[in-house]
């Protein structure tokens, strides 16, 4: 993940977990090759029958090309 988005995703992580809500968002995360690369981010927390956090369920979708276009478009 890009240095510039790390605190901006803990925030959306931690809210999504103590409000145990959905979330949507985007950021940059480095691929194989290690360059970055805009991604579309939804999912939600899961719990146990506890309340326990079981973990995030959720569905991460390269947004790049279109990243790119919309800053062209500025």
């Amino acid at each position: 993940m890009h240095q510039k988005d790390a605190d901006r995703m803990a925030d959306i992580f931690l809210k999504a977990r103590n409000e145990k809500t959905s979330f949507h968002t985007e950021f940059r995360l480095r691929n194989h090759k290690g360059f970055y690369q805009w991604q579309l981010n939804c999912g939600k927390p899961e719990f146990d029958q506890a309340g326990n956090l079981l973990g995030f369920t959720g569905v991460m979708v390269n947004i790049h090309e279109r990243k790119q276009r919309e800053i062209l478009l500025q």
